[in-house]
């Protein structure tokens, strides 16, 4: 089931969320149906079927980040301001005026869940670690501006495998693009299981922020945070196409 919700503040909606739920057996060992929808009139239909192309999106495989032609000319203009024009020599320029090397722009944090955070299905709950995901990033994005950022968008949140509950939560946020007002914080959360002590990925956030002045120009210094910038950008531009959208969409009401 795909479930939208709006926050409406002052007769205008503030707050746009989509949730996927699945639907499970009373004995939690498979999957139960659910009934059909019907659409009942046009409005309905332009809601259903946008909600039918998120889900054939979702079904794709995600495709590993390459680098497009443009993309290449932008990795190497930020290859040049950061390491001049000698290719053989390793080594680093200065920084440009007021940046900051993606390297060393990013919070870490270990938690441990406790058995009052599990769900039904006996594993830690989602709204658990999207809170404390939430809460790295925006402590990431304040120290990183100096001020009090502000949410203003996240996107993308894939939940690739349950966690359980004798777990260790490794939760690292890292500023990987920024523009004008605007940063982009990619959270990633590893899982450690508490006896074997092997880790893996289950979840990555894209969240965008914003602060009250111009941020600091982020720049990466390695080709796999030159990949973060590239996503980055291109998380900020979804972004920025949702934020016209929206515009639009509020001029004509």
């Amino acid at each position: 089931m795909e479930i939208t919700i709006y926050m409406r503040q002052q007769q205008r909606n503030i707050t746009k969320t989509i949730l996927m739920m699945v639907a499970r057996n009373a004995t939690n060992t498979g999957s139960a149906p659910v009934n059909e929808l019907q659409p009942c009139n046009e409005a309905e239909q332009l809601c259903f079927d946008d909600a039918v192309k998120r889900q054939e999106r979702r079904g794709r495989k995600a495709p590993i980040l390459r680098p497009s032609h443009n993309d290449e000319k932008l990795m190497f203009d930020i290859f040049r301001r950061t390491n001049g024009t000698d290719i053989v020599r390793d080594e680093r320029i200065e920084l440009p005026e007021n940046s900051a090397w993606m390297s060393q722009s990013f919070q870490t944090t270990l938690i441990h869940p406790f058995p009052d955070n599990r769900n039904s299905q006996n594993n830690i709950f989602g709204g658990y670690v999207m809170r404390n995901a939430v809460e790295i990033s925006f402590m990431t994005a304040s120290i990183y501006t100096q001020s009090r950022p502000f949410i203003e968008c996240i996107m993308d949140i894939a939940f690739l495998s349950p966690i359980k509950v004798h777990s260790f939560l490794k939760m690292t946020a890292h500023v990987v693009y920024t523009f004008e007002q605007f940063m982009q914080i990619l959270t990633v959360v590893q899982v450690m299981d508490a006896n074997t002590f092997e880790e893996v990925t289950t979840n990555t956030f894209n969240i965008t922020f914003r602060a009250e002045q111009n941020v600091k120009e982020v720049l990466p210094s390695s080709y796999q945070e030159t990949l973060w910038y590239i996503n980055g950008r291109n998380k900020f531009q979804d972004f920025q196409q949702l934020k016209a959208k929206r515009n639009t969409k509020s001029l004509k009401v």
